[in-house]
């Protein structure tokens, strides 16, 4: 039970009061009048346990290989005995934000387990299926970094590609959107 600041299980219900196994395993009394004032979430009682992560791959992973892992994510999950069918409970794994150091993917799945233990479990599994994949694939996991780029030195000619011929750069744009049938 979860309720204005108190989490644990409840062990013994009074007359007068109801005692609350928390999960630093203290003992709380609460009046029962308290209780039933409060706004109780009976965690115990879900269908579904929620389980959202980002996995941050780093920035030279190419685009195709990304849509591909993903789809590898999906095959792990759609394939894992403790994750509903998808008809039964949407889940959702993109390419979703672009991180400070990292492509970040979202991983937002659920998990039908019966408690806490069994949810840990089945978010180990996910997660070292997910890791393997990744290694199958190649697919590295980025790190919070930083990258210093000096431009210009006076033996070497800048890295930095130049956009001066922007008909050219036009050109290419027209010719990808017209690849995915995108008009500009």
């Amino acid at each position: 039970v979860t309720g204005n600041g108190i989490d644990g299980d409840v062990e013994e219900v009074g007359f007068r009061s109801t005692r609350i196994r928390t999960f630093h395993n203290s003992l709380i009394s609460v009046p029962n009048g308290v209780i039933a004032d409060m706004t109780i979430d009976n965690m115990g009682l879900r269908n579904y346990r929620r389980y959202k992560t980002y996995l941050a791959l780093t920035y030279d992973t190419p685009s195709n290989v990304l849509d591909l892992f993903t789809q590898g994510i999906r095959s792990l999950v759609n394939a894992h005995p403790a994750c509903p069918p998808e008809q039964d409970k949407p889940f959702h794994v993109y390419v979703n934000s672009f991180g400070e150091s990292s492509i970040d993917i979202l991983v937002y799945i659920f998990f039908e387990v019966p408690d806490w233990s069994a949810e840990l479990k089945a978010r180990h599994e996910i997660n070292l299926q997910m890791i393997e994949l990744a290694e199958a694939m190649g697919i590295r996991f980025a790190f919070k970094t930083q990258t210093l780029h000096i431009e210009d030195f006076p033996e070497r000619k800048s890295s930095t590609p130049l956009q001066n011929n922007i008909s050219d750069v036009k050109h290419r744009m027209t010719e990808y959107l017209e690849s995915k049938r995108i008009e500009n």
